[in-house]
């Protein structure tokens, strides 16, 4: 019943890429100003060259969308007098050709909408893939989903003023507003005829109770759900009445851990056999998985850790039990990352280390800009600092280069929810899109 991943090839990718940046907000609102423009202009011809009466000049005009266009009122603007005269004849050609294909593309998106609405499934879909969770991590894996591979994705958002739900649905993407946890709304987003569903909503309770409603739903059909859980002790106390009955079918991940493996190898973050020093700025999900995960690579190494979170309940009970911690290896640094005693006191203590990585991942872009920035102005011997900033919105203008390096010298960005969609496939073993 389970299906292994089967990469497709390439070759369409750039064409599928191609198709998805036309339908761009930006896209649309550029096409249809430089229509406007055109369109105006050839009306301003046909009044100041053709002399036309106002009514009888906008009767022309609207007759260029109706493919109606006279190109005599192009040849009338050349006459000798007019110092400008190609340009504007090239511009009311442009007008001629584009407004026909501006009412083409109307009529082909008036009927994308009719036969695809997105707020709802079309009845032809059958095999797609179901995304309960609309947020950048959902919204992540359905593109990678839909651009990799060609699967349809339909997505179930339960926040109706998620801002991603518009931007999914001018996209393409049908985005089904309510309960994943419901099995109307699951139906409607065409769970019988569906190939896999994938539960990543902010709540692992959300997530669990939309897979096992799912799975039930399809006893006769089974099918593949991941399920995103980022607890792991919620995970290993579920009930064996839940777990064993669907163990074929329910597929757990944490997108963090996958995420935290995946920069680790990209970086190299785990190889150095150096006297080093890893700070995590921001002590979140992430970046308990990415403390986890570097002291499962250093064990038996002296690294030291530092984590820096001005909350004094963030750091788990459990973590004296994770792989390769040392108690006497580690500091927990009570105080904000914008705080400037800390600033000094990093870079006092990275002229003790050959080697030191800083890691800030706090939900503020601005607070983790400012930290690297601030650091990096202050560290005279740049080629003994890493520094990992993750941005949810990186801002073009910075970066440069290939494989995500900055223009500002030792500062790299890291954003989660790409690392995932590029990871995921190799990290779970059972991956349900159809290939």
């Amino acid at each position: 019943m389970k299906t292994m991943l089967r990469e497709r090839p390439d070759r369409n990718i750039l064409w599928r890429r191609f198709v998805y940046a036309l339908r761009q907000r930006w896209v649309r609102q550029g096409f249809t100003i430089a229509i406007l423009f055109l369109v105006l202009h050839y009306f301003a011809v046909l009044i100041e060259v053709a002399k036309l009466p106002r009514l009888e000049a906008m009767y022309e005009t609207l007759a260029l969308f109706a493919f109606a266009g006279d190109k005599n009122y192009v040849m009338a603007s050349l006459h000798p007098g007019n110092d400008l005269h190609s340009l504007r004849s090239i511009l009311l050609w442009l007008a001629m050709i584009f407004a026909p294909i501006a009412t083409i593309a109307a009529v082909v998106e008036l009927l994308h909408y009719v036969v695809n609405r997105p707020e709802q499934v079309s009845a032809r879909w059958n095999g797609h893939l179901i995304i309960v969770g609309a947020g950048r991590l959902g919204t992540a894996i359905g593109r990678d989903a839909w651009l990799r591979h060609k699967t349809k994705v339909a997505f179930i958002e339960i926040d109706p003023m998620n801002a991603l739900v518009h931007q999914l649905r001018t996209d393409g993407f049908p985005v089904i507003i309510g309960d994943g946890k419901e099995l109307t709304v699951l139906q409607a987003a065409g769970l019988d005829r569906a190939s896999a569903m994938i539960a990543v909503a902010r709540e692992d309770l959300t997530n669990i109770s939309s897979a096992l409603m799912a799975v039930q739903a399809r006893r006769d059909r089974p099918m593949n759900c991941i399920v995103h859980i980022v607890d792991d002790r919620l995970s290993r106390r579920l009930p064996p009445s839940l777990r064993k009955p669907y163990s074929d079918c329910l597929i757990p991940f944490d997108s963090y851990s996958i995420a935290a493996r995946a920069l680790i190898s990209a970086r190299d973050l785990s190889t150095s056999d150096q006297d080093s020093l890893y700070i995590i700025g921001g002590f979140g999900r992430f970046g308990q998985s990415m403390l986890r995960e570097l002291m499962h690579a250093q064990v038996g190494r002296k690294h030291r850790f530092w984590v820096v979170d001005p909350r004094s309940d963030c750091v788990p009970d459990t973590i004296t039990k994770w792989k390769g911690f040392n108690q006497s290896l580690f500091e927990h640094k009570q105080t904000s990352i914008l705080d400037e005693r800390l600033w000094s006191d990093i870079t006092s203590s990275a002229l003790e280390f050959e080697k030191t990585t800083i890691l800030v991942c706090t939900d503020n872009d601005d607070s983790n800009l400012a930290f690297s920035l601030a650091i990096n102005d202050r560290m005279t011997d740049t080629g003994r600092i890493m520094l990992l900033t993750r941005m949810f919105k990186w801002p073009d203008s910075l970066l440069s280069g290939h494989d995500g390096d900055s223009l500002l010298k030792g500062i790299y960005p890291v954003n989660v929810f790409q690392l995932l969609a590029e990871k995921l496939r190799t990290e779970v073993d059972e991956w349900p899109i159809p290939s």
